[in-house]
């Protein structure tokens, strides 16, 4: 899912992203899907050709606290 301007929720399959990302000619070497059960979400972006994905692996949970900490160290 991605947000609109006006912050409405919108369903895009891996295809759609794809043009997206070609169109705006953006190159990504990471991407971090801070949710859970999100490794579906990362292999769509390994599928497009991200080179560096972190997510949570299918079944799994993770608490705001844990994505906080671990985003402040990261980054």
């Amino acid at each position: 899912m991605l947000e609109h301007t006006y912050g409405e929720a919108e369903t895009v399959s891996e295809e759609q992203l794809k043009k997206i990302l070609e169109s705006s000619k953006a190159e990504l070497d990471f991407v971090f899907v801070a949710s859970c059960y999100s490794e579906f979400a990362g292999k769509i972006f390994q599928n497009i050709g991200v080179k560096h994905v972190i997510c949570v692996k299918s079944g799994n949970t993770i608490g705001d606290d844990a994505v906080i900490k671990f985003s402040t160290v990261f980054y």
